[in-house]
């Protein structure tokens, strides 16, 4: 019975030392040095971004030149992505399949 319960406390400990593992490896990876520092007021030039019905493509530009906040990049990458699929009249691909996603690869990837 003993051995069981050992058993079972070693699993728990390698599965907590796994999470624990993938949890620092994450943070290695969003902690990077800082090449060219964004200016203070970028947040407000995006959330005048999110916040405006339509973007031009030149203000869109200007804006990811003028940089991207650490705390805004997700945001920014999915606002980014959603305008392009907008504008290329992408299908969604939540639902589909990973096995057709596979098929519709080219030959090049």
């Amino acid at each position: 019975m003993e051995q069981i319960i050992l058993i079972r406390l070693e699993r728990e400990q390698k599965k907590l030392k796994m999470k624990q593992d993938k949890i620092l490896e994450k943070h290695l990876k969003l902690d990077y040095e800082v090449i060219c520092p964004c200016p203070n007021d970028a947040v407000l030039k995006w959330e005048a971004v999110f916040n405006s019905s339509s973007v031009e493509y030149d203000t869109l530009e200007a804006t990811v030149r003028y940089g991207v906040p650490r705390k805004k990049r997700g945001e920014v990458w999915l606002f980014l992505m959603e305008k392009y699929c907008s504008y290329r009249k992408c299908e969604a691909v939540d639902n589909t399949p990973y096995m057709e996603l596979l098929r519709k690869l080219t030959p090049y990837q």
